[in-house]
């Protein structure tokens, strides 16, 4: 699904040849850090060093937070800069993001918690 933001892989990390230098970054974006992440079953989140807050994977359920999506990060070409940050209100950063299953949860600058992706048993918080 593209979870691991670095192109069209198979599974990274059952040789040894995988690590270590050879291990690809996930590009994030010019001069961007994580300074946090979470991995979901199917999507990779990450808040970044401005606060920004960007997901990959499996789109379904609105679980990435950008709207109708397919799988993103199976392409290099979806990575970076051209990755979407998840929008969360006006003037407002992400401080910690949580990937559940289907669904994700970010704590906001403002101290306010924010979920979205597939709302059923109540998962989202909102009713």
């Amino acid at each position: 699904y593209g979870r691991l933001g670095i192109g069209p892989t198979g599974n990274i990390g059952r040789s040894l040849d995988d690590m270590g230098d050879n291990l690809v970054a996930v590009r994030l974006g010019t001069s961007r850090t994580a300074v946090q992440v979470s991995a979901g079953g199917s999507h990779t989140c990450a808040v970044l060093d401005n606060g920004q807050l960007k997901c990959w994977g499996y789109g379904e359920y609105g679980r990435l937070g950008i709207g109708p999506t397919g799988n993103i990060g199976r392409s290099l070409d979806d990575m970076g800069d051209n990755l979407v940050a998840v929008r969360l209100g006006t003037s407002r950063t992400a401080v910690q993001v949580s990937a559940g299953g289907s669904h994700t949860c970010a704590v906001l600058d403002n101290g306010q918690l924010k979920c979205w992706g597939y709302g059923e048993y109540g998962r989202l918080g909102i009713g």
